[in-house]
């Protein structure tokens, strides 16, 4: 059984403050508790842990799926961004490609990479995710899955399941404790006996698998491949003979025959791979060429409205060209799948059998989930920019609205200030109006009784009486 839990030491002690010792690399003792593992890693910082990681996925076989596991004992996403940015800038094997999942903050994002990529641009990739959560590192004849968690759940069942080398990393900090430790890997040591019973005839323990004994007649690929997929020697037999036959068919003869049927096989293998790389050249000559092409655009901009409008085209031509090349994308898939069926139709003695089918099925499988999740991730993408573009919009329209009332508020306020002075200005004219009109009224009232009335027998004068010039000079002056 290839199953390997490997301990990583970050700290002399846990939570509790029992001591670690390390006897041995596959012996350590916590405390009173002994503890039996893999491999120990001391002093396990995250480039450390990095630098064994990589190790692990230089050291898988060809035509092999590895499953590992890293477990952080804490809800500490930081610490396995670190491990995932640093086991993608070492470039283990130099990889055809890694998908990474993770999140940007606000949704789940898928990222494809590459080894052709500078270290600038690995650094600045991985920087702006966090939250990784698988990483699948992948090449012409293997591939390579790692999952971060905190603890081990039954979501990691199937993967271990499926995987024919698998690896569980166990992180432990001074913010472990002993019991979430010693739980843990005892949780790891029952999902290892229980699969070990699952592939082992009677429930016993699956033997080491030693170098397997050759058979005559079997290419070496195809031992090779077995060997890298089996778990038993068992299990080896039982598909060594299963398959043994179908390339005695291919290969009458162990002579010329043999030989001529193998380079044929490989040719075609190598065929298959190079059709590959070339639709994924293709690919990446035309998203770099639309990239080239939005940046001569964007240096190129006019302005005024020339700008929104040319803005506007590009768009439109960029989501043109992308559903043409998902377009083309499926109907090549669909080619490539309706030759393989007519070529198992019209020839089936020359069928690829064993890995060679296997991998041909993968690959348009894989191709055609590279395709429909470019297409998901677009879309999102589209969506996205549309939420943001209506989320501002309705920022810049509260904005407005928010300046509007607060304009309107003012400006009543200013009249309601301005009627206020007007009142009190008419209130105050009016009250000078009458204050002088009772001060020029008053000498009247006064001189009036002073004068006396002429007896009719007195001559008249044709001047005016004294008591008359101050009224009509005091009206005159009114």
């Amino acid at each position: 059984m290839r199953f390997s839990t490997v301990l990583c030491l970050n700290s002399q002690k846990t939570r509790d403050g029992d001591l670690f010792y390390v006897k041995d690399r596959k012996c350590t003792s916590v405390g009173s508790n002994r503890i039996s593992v893999s491999d120990t890693v001391e002093r396990a910082l995250p480039s450390k842990v990095a630098s064994s990681l990589v190790q692990t996925i230089e050291s898988s076989p060809d035509y092999s799926h590895s499953f590992a596991s890293f477990l952080t004992l804490s809800h500490n996403s930081s610490l396995s961004d670190v491990v995932a940015s640093n086991v993608v800038q070492r470039r283990p094997d130099q990889f055809d490609e890694c998908v990474v999942f993770a999140s940007d903050g606000t949704s789940l994002v898928c990222e494809t990479l590459s080894s052709s990529l500078s270290d600038g641009e690995l650094a600045s990739t991985m920087s702006s995710l966090s939250d990784v959560s698988v990483m699948i590192f992948k090449w012409h004849r293997k591939s390579f899955t790692i999952s971060f968690g905190a603890l081990l759940n039954t979501t990691h069942i199937p993967a271990l399941l499926l995987a024919s080398h698998r690896y569980v990393y166990v992180y432990v900090s001074e913010s472990s404790s002993t019991r979430t430790v010693l739980d843990c890997l005892g949780e790891i040591e029952s999902v290892h006996q229980l699969m070990s019973a699952l592939y082992t005839s009677g429930g016993g323990t699956t033997p080491a698998i030693s170098p397997l004994p050759a058979r005559r007649g079997a290419p070496a690929s195809l031992e090779q491949a077995l060997h890298a997929y089996v778990r038993s020697e068992a299990h080896y037999s039982d598909l060594l003979d299963k398959l043994s036959p179908q390339h005695g068919r291919l290969a009458p003869s162990p002579s010329g025959g043999e030989r001529e049927t193998t380079t044929i096989s490989e040719l075609q293998k190598e065929n298959d791979a190079l059709k590959v790389e070339l639709d994924h050249y293709r690919l990446f000559v035309r998203e770099n060429a639309d990239r080239n092409a939005a940046q001569r655009l964007q240096h190129a901009s006019p302005s005024g409205p020339e700008s929104a409008e040319v803005e506007r085209l590009r768009q439109s031509l960029q989501k043109a060209l992308q559903e043409k090349q998902f377009a083309e994308e499926k109907v090549r898939v669909l080619e490539l799948r309706k030759q393989l069926s007519q070529s198992r139709t019209q020839s089936p003695s020359r069928e690829l059998s064993g890995p060679a089918s296997v991998q041909v099925e993968l690959q348009l499988a894989q191709r055609e989930n590279v395709s429909l999740v470019s297409e998901f991730l677009r879309k999102e993408k589209e969506w996205q920019r549309k939420l943001q573009e209506a989320t501002a919009e309705i920022e810049k329209q509260k904005k407005v609205r928010q300046e509007m009332e607060a304009t309107l508020t003012l400006q009543s306020k200013t009249i309601e200030q301005a009627k206020r002075v007007i009142l009190l200005s008419q209130q105050q004219h009016r009250r000078e109006a009458e204050t002088v009109m009772q001060k020029t009224c008053e000498p009247c009232r006064i001189l009036r009784p002073l004068v006396p009335s002429p007896h009719p027998w007195e001559r008249r004068t044709t001047s005016s009486p004294v008591h008359e010039r101050p009224c009509h000079a005091l009206t005159g002056a009114l």
